[in-house]
């Protein structure tokens, strides 16, 4: 007798190996793309770092002087060592400002105290934890900041603590 199917057993084993198999295949393209976001989250968040910490640094390192203030929107400011406002003097005659508010960084290129408002600044970080904070001590300023994933899982991308001095 010839025989031309397949029996029930064979079948149900053939359906077994084949459904293993593309839930091995979904399972390792799912958890790729997960591990795939993940990183180029931290990628992001260390490269705002870096350029945050480089603008921070080089304008401190080629400045006359530096004052710090706790500053609170639209417009108060008061005098602090420690605080969310750094103002850059820089010896050519230009003022510069870094700032942290609303879990942002923000720069200013040309500060002017007088006619400053927060809707024309440069934003160089985002996600920034809430403590975020300069330091002015012994001539050096602190930068003391976290880089946070809020979308998501609310965990630290990036973190540091980096002091800076200037060159003269």
């Amino acid at each position: 007798m010839s025989r031309n199917g397949f029996t029930l057993v064979e079948m149900m084993v053939a359906i077994f190996i084949s459904t293993l198999t593309i839930f091995a295949v979904v399972s390792t393209y799912t958890n790729g793309i997960v591990l795939m976001r993940r990183s180029g989250r931290h990628l992001r968040a260390q490269q705002e770092a870096i350029i945050t910490m480089n603008q921070i640094g080089n304008s401190v390192r080629e400045s006359t002087s530096f004052d710090v203030y706790n500053f609170t929107p639209p417009n108060t400011w008061s005098s602090s060592p420690n605080g969310n406002f750094l103002v850059v003097y820089n010896p050519y005659g230009t003022t510069s400002a870094f700032y942290y508010t609303d879990n942002n960084m923000y720069c200013v290129p040309n500060f002017s105290q007088a006619s400053f408002s927060t809707n024309s600044n440069i934003r160089i970080a985002k996600d920034i934890r809430n403590d975020t904070s300069f330091l002015k001590s012994s001539g050096s300023i602190c930068l003391n900041f976290e880089i946070r994933d809020n979308d998501d899982t609310n965990i630290t991308l990036f973190s540091s603590t980096t002091w800076f001095t200037p060159r003269n």
